[in-house]
C-alpha cells in the first residue's frame, strides 16, 4: 500500500502544476546549456516520461533544428519561441510520431499564432491534469474548457485538447507503472 500512498501523493502535488505562459517565458537570448537547463526546469513535473531524467539534450535541440521542428538559432542564441516550442514537443512526442508533431506545429502556427496556440497548449494541460488528479482523488472540480470544438471557431483547437487528454493519461500511467515496478524490485531485494 505504500506505492498507493506515494501515488496519492504525487496526484496531489500536480494540483500546482503550473506552465509558463508565452509572456512569461523569458525574452533573455540564451546558450545551448541555458535553454536545457531552462527547459528542464519548466519540464521537472513530467520528469516520469523520460528514462534519464533529461527531457532534453544538446542533440535533441539539433536534431529538431535539421527537422525544421524548431527554428535556427541565431548566432548560437536561442530565444522564448525555441523555449515554448521545446516545451511542447518534448511532452508531444511521447504520444505522437515527430513527423506529426511538426505537421501540428505548422498547422497551429497558421492558425492560432504561437503564443496564443502555446498558451491554450498551458491551459488545456494544466485542466486536464488537474482534472484527472480529481477523478483519482474521487473529488468534484469544475473542468470545463469552454470550447465547442465542432465550431469553425474551435475546431482547430481539438488538436491541442486531444494532445493534452494523452499526454495527461500517459502521465498517470507511466508515473502508475513507475510505482509498481519500485515495489516489485523492492519485493525482489528482500526475497
Amino acid at each position: 500500500m505504500e506505492e498507493q500512498e506515494a501515488y496519492e501523493k504525487w496526484v496531489k502535488s500536480l494540483d500546482e502544476v503550473r506552465m509558463p505562459r508565452w509572456e512569461e517565458i523569458t525574452e533573455i537570448p540564451l546558450y545551448m546549456d541555458q535553454l536545457i537547463a531552462v527547459v528542464t526546469k519548466y519540464l521537472e513535473p513530467f520528469q516520469v516520461f523520460s528514462d534519464d531524467k533529461i527531457p532534453v539534450t544538446s542533440s535533441m535541440v539539433n536534431n529538431y533544428v535539421k527537422l525544421n521542428l524548431i527554428p535556427k538559432p541565431i548566432k548560437r542564441h536561442y530565444n522564448k519561441r525555441h523555449i515554448a516550442y521545446l516545451i511542447v514537443i518534448t511532452l508531444f512526442k511521447e504520444v505522437i510520431s515527430i513527423q506529426d508533431i511538426r505537421r501540428v506545429l505548422i498547422f497551429l502556427a497558421n492558425s492560432q499564432g504561437n503564443s496564443n496556440a502555446y498558451n491554450q497548449f498551458c491551459e488545456l494541460l494544466e485542466k486536464t491534469i488537474k482534472h484527472s488528479g480529481n477523478v483519482y482523488l474521487n473529488k468534484t472540480d469544475d473542468y470545463e474548457n469552454n470550447l465547442n470544438y465542432a465550431s469553425k471557431e474551435d475546431y482547430d483547437r481539438y488538436i491541442i485538447f486531444l494532445a493534452c487528454e494523452m499526454i495527461t493519461n500517459l502521465l498517470f500511467a507511466k508515473k502508475f507503472i513507475d510505482l509498481i515496478e519500485q515495489e516489485n524490485e523492492e519485493k525482489s531485494d528482500n526475497e
